[in-house]
């Protein structure tokens, strides 16, 4: 059963996620923004890789997963600093922020899914 809730919550993530995509690459559409951000859906996998691996997402780890999983998937590598991913993280409904508290640092994490960290 627990299983099965996490596919359920994983899926939705999943369609956040893709809706999410569709907004940003509208936007960069008419803002004609040459940079290329990660989408909320290479958001929601990377963050779901780290989960698999038992890593927190932390904001640094986050940006090298994407970075890999981009250049594996022929992507394209794109640049993008910790407080742009931080903003485009807080912009996406599938993913949810949690302060580091006395360190700068901050995590990226998919709402109702336990972790293993």
């Amino acid at each position: 059963h627990a299983l099965a809730q996490q596919q359920a919550q994983l899926q939705e993530a999943q369609r956040l996620a893709q809706q999410q995509e569709q907004q940003v690459e509208q936007q960069a559409v008419s803002q004609g923004e040459p940079r290329r951000l990660p989408t909320a859906l290479e958001l929601v996998s990377a963050v779901e890789s780290l989960y698999l691996d038992g890593l927190k997402p932390y904001g640094r780890i986050l940006r090298k997963r994407l970075l890999e999983l981009s250049e594996v998937l022929g992507l394209g590598a794109f640049e993008i600093d910790l407080g742009e991913l931080k903003a485009t993280c807080e912009a996406c409904a599938a993913v949810e922020i949690e302060e580091g508290g006395a360190t700068t640092d901050w995590a990226a994490l998919l709402p109702g899914r336990p972790n293993g960290f």
